[in-house]
């Protein structure tokens, strides 16, 4: 009786220790380091119940494993190689407000912890920064954007404002007239 009484006591710890060997596998670096941090806390807890867990600690442990795997989230990647890719435009010769926007966009997506950043987190930094960029106002200007000011340095005056199709079109006539002339002098020949 005492046997038969230990027999079924025992606990069947089977899905719980094949959650424990999918959580291993697990490449850390594929994702962000809050997504799995949850799951290797919920790893540290498992020695405890692999010895003397109830049946329900046991299941609803193996249950927690599986949805933290399904939890993790993906890391972002390139993330290092874009941010490397930008340099901050100097303030100077745009206006305060669209600098302002720019500015907060570029240290929000440089200030990112890149181990915790999530692709769609990072799309959306990314796009906020691009957007930021492209917004950007010349000082003085409301319609010149992403622009710097070509500080005071004036256009280049050619003086020439000379329509140029009819010259082209003289050029043709011309090059057609000295096709035909050797055309006709090789058929004489």
């Amino acid at each position: 009786e005492k046997l038969q009484s230990a027999i079924s006591g025992l606990v069947d710890v089977t899905a719980l220790r094949s959650q424990i060997s999918a959580a291993e596998k697990v490449d850390k670096d594929q994702f962000t380091t809050s997504s799995y941090k949850a799951l290797t806390d919920l790893l540290g807890q498992t020695d405890d119940l692999l010895k003397s867990g109830s049946r329900s600690e046991v299941d609803e442990m193996a249950t927690k494993i599986g949805n933290a795997i399904r939890g993790l989230v993906p890391r972002a990647q390139g993330v290092e190689d874009y941010r490397d890719g930008i340099t901050l435009k100097p303030e100077k010769g745009y206006t305060g407000d669209s600098y302002q926007a720019y500015k907060a966009a570029y240290e929000a997506l440089m200030n990112a912890d890149p181990s915790d950043l999530s692709a769609e987190e990072f799309a959306k930094l990314k796009a906020d920064f691009e957007r930021a960029e492209q917004s950007l106002k010349a000082a003085g200007s409301s319609t010149d954007k992403g622009e710097a000011p070509k500080d005071d340095i004036p256009a280049v005056q050619t003086g020439d404002n000379t329509n140029v199709v009819p010259v082209v079109i003289v050029l043709i006539v011309c090059a057609a007239a000295v096709v035909a002339v050797v055309v006709i002098r090789k058929k004489r020949k």
